[in-house]
């Protein structure tokens, strides 16, 4: 699986954008899903439409909706079986970032990376399966230079 994503130059608080979900196969990659948000601000949150996301920065109040599309359209999306993977990590590229390329198996840049809340240890590489112990993955690519998990239901190790 591979999941690209796109900041879609708003400058909202929390950076929503495109993110785009492929299938990998040898060197082919497939588009399975898509999730496109796009903000704006706005003088109130009256009549907000279902899914809207409000955030609030000063004086300023910004709407957020996305669309999901699946590919084909009546496609099932980005369902991964995890048990024929060897291994898991993260990766975003940040251009604006130093360094711009972060991944979890990367013990320089894993410090990123939060897991239950808690920034990983500087110069540990992260095994996701193993952070995550069982539990569903969520990828929160609307913060901006980092990765977090949801809480794990064990401790990690």
């Amino acid at each position: 699986m591979k999941i690209t994503y796109v900041y879609n130059n708003f400058g909202d608080p929390k950076g929503y954008g495109t993110s785009t979900v492929y299938t990998v196969n040898g060197a082919t990659e497939t588009k399975v899903q898509e999730q496109k948000c796009t903000t704006k601000t706005v003088q109130n949150f009256n009549n907000l439409p279902t899914g809207a996301i409000t955030q609030v920065s000063g004086n300023k109040k910004y709407l957020t909706t996305c669309t999901n599309t699946m590919y084909p359209a009546n496609g099932a999306g980005a369902v991964i079986d995890v048990s024929l993977m060897d291994s898991l990590f993260l990766q975003m590229d940040v251009p604006s970032a130093q360094p711009p390329r972060l991944k979890s198996n990367d013990a320089s840049t894993s410090n990123r990376l939060d897991i239950d809340g808690v920034e990983v240890v500087n110069g540990e590489k992260v095994d996701i399966f193993t952070a995550v112990r069982g539990t569903a993955l969520t990828l929160d690519l609307n913060r901006r230079n980092a990765f977090t998990t949801p809480p794990a239901t064990g401790r990690r190790s």
